[in-house]
């Protein structure tokens, strides 16, 4: 059995993500300015008391290893997040995406459609029952969708893609990868393969769950909050009680201490790791809880999170996008 996360692979994270991931083939033919950086590092040890902007005081501690800070510019749109060396585990410097990917950025490349029947395509478009527009968060998109958005978008931005099949980084090229009439496009099956990611690539990607976990805590100083920003789930998720069943805009509710939306509540979030073979095909983790939801949220940044198939599309799943920033 084939597992994306090795000790083996020392490029990303140290050893965190090894190389082997789905990809397919073609079977037819929010708006903040990004800051600068410069490299360093340092080692951190202890607790700090921080305040947020909604008054609640808790208490910061840095996890122990060296800080390492993440260089370059941080796109409009993403947060620079410093990474960690030893300590509790390596995470990469990375320049995360502060909201889930939107409707409007997702159907620049992408359509809703498909199914994990290889020979029965179906399409479930976000509804206003879910929620529907460009600023809302795009759901009914699978694990593959998501990587094909991811290169598609880096291809776009000049910026070198993360997957590849057989060779070739294009999804157009790819098996199983299909084009709607409008010239957009979206995984219509699956086909595994290895050695097919390209851990030291600048292009987008899904953060591994590790990674998740590290950004929804607040990075290399993380808090002690039940959510993702706030003792107060009401403050930063859009969940059960709070949802009116249905999806919401992004950044609607109070970001985490690294300044990112909807780390708890409003969609899943797809994450790279994948964890094993379900018989339809490989499956995934999702993290953060959904609108629909609290179960799983207040340990969702910790420990608790969903297993589920790579192929399966839901009102409940999206996803966000990070890229290596050293």
């Amino acid at each position: 059995m084939k597992k994306l996360l090795s000790s083996g692979l020392a490029v990303l994270a140290a050893g965190l993500l090894a190389a082997s991931l789905a990809a397919c083939k073609n079977s037819s033919n929010s708006d903040n300015t990004g800051e600068t950086y410069t490299p360093s590092a340092s080692t951190d040890s202890g607790s700090t008391s921080t305040s947020t902007s909604s008054g609640t005081s808790t208490s910061t501690s840095t996890t122990s290893g060296t800080r390492v800070v993440a260089t370059g510019t941080a796109p409009a749109g993403f947060v620079a997040v410093d990474g960690r060396s030893g300590g509790a585990g390596d995470i990469t410097p990375l320049f995360a995406c502060d909201h889930e990917v939107t409707q409007g950025e997702y159907e620049t490349y992408c359509c809703y459609e498909g199914t994990y029947y290889l020979t029965n395509y179906s399409s479930h478009k976000p509804t206003d029952e879910y929620g529907k527009g460009s600023s809302y968060p795009a759901y009914y998109v699978s694990w593959y969708d998501a990587l094909v958005y991811s290169n598609l978008r880096s291809m776009a931005e000049g910026l070198t893609p993360c997957f590849s099949r057989e060779g070739s980084t294009d999804p157009a090229s790819w098996y199983a990868v299909c084009m709607n009439s409008d010239g957009k496009y979206f995984a219509g099956g699956l086909v595994l393969n290895d050695d097919c990611f390209n851990a030291s690539a600048n292009g987008y990607r899904l953060p591994t769950f590790e990674e998740w976990v590290y950004l929804a805590k607040g990075g290399f100083e993380e808090k002690s909050y039940k959510y993702a920003g706030s003792d107060n789930i009401n403050d930063v998720a859009w969940y059960e009680d709070n949802s009116g069943n249905k999806t919401h805009e992004v950044k609607g509710k109070a970001p985490n201490s690294l300044g990112l939306y909807d780390m708890t509540g409003n969609v899943d979030e797809w994450c790279l790791n994948e964890v094993n073979n379900s018989g339809f095909g490989w499956c995934a983790d999702c993290a953060g809880g959904y609108w629909g939801d609290i179960s799983r949220i207040p340990d969702a940044r910790a420990s608790n999170y969903m297993q589920t198939n790579c192929t399966v599309r839901y009102s409940s799943c999206g996803f966000r996008v990070v890229r290596n920033a050293q």
